[in-house]
């Protein structure tokens, strides 16, 4: 049990960990629990309530009647878990959690099993000794540009396929960009300008969000537009040769909807280029939207035009050139005089503040202006908040949407970051084998060849499950054996993963 646990916290390798009352207590779990890096341990007093009514909770959250299209209805485990989760999110986020829209079953079956151990000798994500990622797979196989890309790589890293169709869509489609660089060079382009659309999605849901927010989820979804024109030329002009190798990209493509225009529309419509941070002070919607609102802009327009005029007229009437008429949000409008003219100031200004070099007043008109001004300043930041959050509920009615564009923008950021690494890093494609053998031909670890001063010498290695299964690797220390195991080990995985892999030639047998 507790092995399973570490090997299964290793391949997840979680930040929190949530646990009832009950399990907080057990001094033995926490001990494994606390052995693991980076993992921050909660207590959840209301674990249990929600793990008992979990069903009905679910159901409700999902909006579905029945928890079979979930994929988790037999797995009561799960769906206490998936139950408990959702109300620490619940409480902690104070707030909905809507943007969570799918449950997905982790199991010993979609993927290669790598243990604790595996993981960390092979310094999949971080070195054994420095616990650093420099020096680790993730570091030189890492050239994703976007946060969704870069999170996803972590997945297949942790998770490698072991069926041989769905792993050769991925080698098809980074050949595919390899054999279009200029076409892959553009697409990265624009991938680079794409913010963290799931964080960005995630803040707008929990009300965490601002005006500024929803136009960078509007530009992020008008450059993931753009990207979609280019991946549908590049299938056109890659299907020419070969339809199969583009079967993958198509199917991201298809993943963007056109659904996304109205979402860019309604945002665009709405809101300004560049809103404030603030979602409180108005200045956030664009002209034309609403009629009241262009009303009392107009309206504040127009009394600064008369308090122009209100100080040229009071220069004229009290001859106190100095004289200015001014706002601030403390103490409201207020005529302010220098100490040398103090003796000038009509019987009808009324003291309001004393400063250093000199004093502020108020006039009974001034004082109507004013509150006729602010009246109106509350009730356009309201009739501002008003519109921005009808605008943001109708944008996440496409939240699932906008999700799924994510997902698919984090599989093209990852093939075509391979396609890039095996350009820039000489890798070639594998071949796929179930025949038992492995027969790699002038191998090299991606990592050490990176972090030596010399060139690297390439090796070859074959096995196979009948006359050669295993081989007796001697030496002097520290000359490259274990080097020698774990690139083979490397080469393997990176395969399973979809990548292209460095050596002049490698057949693999999954």
């Amino acid at each position: 049990m507790p092995g399973t646990l570490l090997d299964e916290l290793s391949r997840l390798h979680p930040s929190e960990c949530i646990l009832s009352d009950k399990l907080y207590n057990d001094t033995e779990l926490l001990k494994i629990l606390k052995g693991v890096q980076g993992l921050n341990i909660f207590p959840f007093s209301e674990f249990t309530s929600f793990a008992n009514d979990a069903k009905r909770s679910l159901s409700k959250h999902f909006d579905v009647k029945t928890l079979k299209g979930l994929g988790v209805s037999e797995q009561d485990l799960a769906l206490e878990s998936a139950a408990a989760l959702l109300g620490y999110l619940k409480e902690t986020q104070k707030g909905n959690v809507s943007h969570i829209k799918k449950l997905s079953l982790l199991g010993k079956n979609d993927g290669l099993v790598l243990d604790r151990s595996t993981i960390i000798n092979l310094e999949l994500f971080s070195t054994i000794r420095e616990h650093d990622t420099r020096g680790s797979l993730l570091s030189v196989m890492d050239q994703t540009l976007t946060a969704m890309g870069g999170r996803l790589l972590k997945q297949w890293m942790k998770k490698p396929l072991v069926q041989k169709e769905a792993i050769e869509l991925r080698l098809d489609a980074v050949e595919t960009f390899s054999k279009n660089p200029e076409f892959r060079e553009i697409i990265r382009e624009h991938l680079r300008q794409i913010p963290d659309i799931e964080r960005l999605l995630s803040r707008l849901c929990v009300n965490l969000g601002n005006a500024r927010d929803l136009v960078n989820l509007k530009l992020a979804l008008q450059t993931i537009s753009r990207t979609k024109k280019l991946i549908l030329d590049l299938t056109q002009h890659s299907q020419e040769k070969n339809k199969r190798q583009t079967e993958l990209l198509l199917q991201q493509v298809h993943n963007i909807s056109e659904q996304l225009l109205t979402v860019i529309e309604q945002i665009e419509t709405v809101i300004v280029a560049e809103p404030p941070i603030t979602i409180r002070e108005g200045r956030m919607i664009r002209e034309g939207v609403n009629l009241e609102l262009d009303k009392l802009r107009h309206r504040i327009e127009k009394s600064k035009d008369w308090l122009k005029e209100l100080e040229r007229s009071e220069k004229e009437r009290t001859g106190i050139t100095s004289l200015k008429v001014r706002f601030n949000k403390v103490f409201g409008f207020y005529i302010e005089i220098s100490k040398s003219y103090l003796h000038l100031a009509p019987e009808d200004y009324m003291r309001k503040q004393t400063l250093v070099n000199g004093e502020r007043f108020i006039t009974k008109e001034l004082k109507e202006h004013e509150e006729i001004i602010l009246t109106a300043e509350e009730r356009i930041n309201e009739l501002e908040y008003k519109i921005f959050s009808e605008t943001l509920s109708t944008s996440l009615e496409s939240t699932e949407i906008i999700q799924n564009t994510a997902e698919s923008v984090a599989i093209i950021d990852c093939l075509s970051s391979f396609s890039f690494l095996s350009e820039k890093e000489r890798f070639t494609r594998p071949k796929l084998l179930y025949s038992g053998e492995i027969r790699i031909k002038q191998g090299r670890h991606p990592v050490v060849e990176k972090l030596v001063e010399s060139a690297f010498v390439p090796n070859d290695v074959t096995l196979d499950n009948i006359n050669q299964a295993l081989l007796l690797i001697t030496g002097p220390n520290m000359t490259g054996k274990s080097v020698f195991i774990r690139q083979v080990a490397l080469i393997v995985l990176m395969a399973q993963m979809g990548c292209f892999v460095p050596a002049q030639s490698a057949h693999i047998s999954l």
